[in-house]
């Protein structure tokens, strides 16, 4: 077994050390906050989805990431603790459009924030996953493409508050079925990213080119996401939307919608 380099013994000791400082702040704060008047399953979900993403990445390490990955535990923990900077610490960029972890998630006992950034972490946490599928030369070649992937994601993010104002339906209207929608959305966006990602390292160029030809459809996703937003969202004539007809299944069509665009296409691996 051959020693790994220091570049990739550095990138190990600070991923552990970010790693570290996301689970203090995540779990310090989740679980010492007052669960009075919280809703218990909101709550859970995001104590519990990290470590889930976490296991869901180290199982594709172990199958689908390079030979070099799969035969070194190692690479798997190298990789498995910087997919912590993803769950962790990434999903608490939301607070840019307005929906914080620990004030509207935790001091306000806001589930609809709560769903909302339980979505980010499954969304991170499958593209950082996808971005670790394939052969390559490098780490660094892994994660340049996640931190491309996530750029693009975070844009899409970007883009979808600035045009429909959904962090003050989910943070200040406390909008359980905005929380859903905006869950299903990101998820989808996350899907489709991660498929994106996927593959050989063949270049630069070859990268980008894979995300603007197999991630288009996050264009899709966020074309149709402003106006259903624009439409959905709280309002004087119906400031309590259906939960049902307003957020649960706007989510699953952005989710099915995304499964089954990368369904139709050629296995990854080819």
């Amino acid at each position: 077994m051959e020693d790994m380099g220091e570049d990739e013994v550095v990138a190990l000791m600070a991923s552990a050390a970010a790693g570290i400082f996301g689970f203090a702040r995540w779990y310090g704060v989740g679980l010492t906050t007052s669960w009075l008047g919280a809703s218990r399953t909101a709550r859970l979900l995001l104590l519990v989805l990290p470590p889930l993403a976490i296991l869901g990445l180290w199982q594709v390490l172990g199958t689908y990431a390079a030979v070099d990955v799969r035969e070194d535990f190692r690479y798997q923990l190298l990789f498995a603790v910087m997919g912590t900077i993803w769950v962790l610490l990434l999903p608490r960029a939301l607070s840019l459009i307005g929906v914080s972890f620990e004030d509207d998630a935790l001091e306000r006992r806001n589930a609809a924030a709560s769903i909302a950034i339980g979505g980010a972490v499954v969304s991170l946490g499958v593209l950082f996953a996808g971005s670790n599928m394939g052969e390559g030369p490098s780490i660094w070649n892994t994660v340049e493409t996640a931190v491309v992937a996530t750029g693009v994601l975070g844009v899409a993010v970007l883009l979808h508050a600035l045009a429909t104002q959904v962090g003050d339906s989910i943070s200040v209207e406390r909008d359980v079925a905005t929380g859903l929608r905006f869950a299903g959305w990101i998820v989808g966006s996350g899907l489709v990213l991660a498929r994106a990602s996927a593959g050989d390292w063949a270049g630069e160029a070859a990268m980008v080119n894979d995300l603007v030809h197999v991630g288009w459809p996050v264009l899709a996703l966020l074309v149709i996401a402003i106006p259903a937003d624009s439409l959905l969202k709280p309002s004087d004539r119906s400031p309590s939307p259906n939960l049902l007809v307003a957020g649960v299944l706007p989510g699953f069509v952005y989710v099915g919608a995304a499964v089954g665009y990368i369904a139709a296409l050629p296995q990854w691996t080819e």
